[in-house]
């Protein structure tokens, strides 16, 4: 049986990629958008760029409120293991006051919060430090 190839793939993490993709669709009036997903961003660059984009869009409905909305998911790492540069983290923390909703697994909320979450209690209180700390709900 002949295999078919398999296309090369990358990660799109460069910041200056990431800019002049939005830059187009900005040029092609392709810019109205209801929501964004953000997730695995391995360099702080791309994620302070795509975090602009973010900011952008919503500056751009701030006179309707509540009409773009922007899912972060601060993808840096699980099981204790950061597979992102360590500088993705500030970059992160920098961000998340601008986001609607925030979805880190365990291993992210500590990274975030900087509470080891270790049971309910901790737990808990690793959420209120986010709700303190970034003002954004999880």
């Amino acid at each position: 049986m002949d295999e078919f190839p398999v296309p090369e793939t990358r990660v799109l993490a460069i910041a200056s990629h990431i800019t002049d993709l939005y830059t187009g669709l900005r040029q092609s009036y392709l810019d109205e958008f209801d929501m964004m997903l953000t997730g695995y961003i391995p360099g702080a660059p791309a994620v302070n760029a795509v975090g602009a984009i973010a900011q952008e869009l919503q500056a751009k409905t701030k006179s309707a409120p509540g009409t773009f909305f922007w899912v972060l998911d601060p993808v840096m790492g699980d099981n204790g293991r950061l597979y992102v540069a360590e500088d993705v983290v500030p970059a992160y923390r920098s961000l998340i006051p601008f986001a609607d909703l925030i979805l880190p697994n365990q291993f992210e909320a500590e990274l975030l919060s900087e509470v080891k979450i270790n049971d309910m209690d901790t737990l808990k209180q690793a959420i209120r430090t986010m709700h303190d700390k970034f003002g954004v709900p999880t």
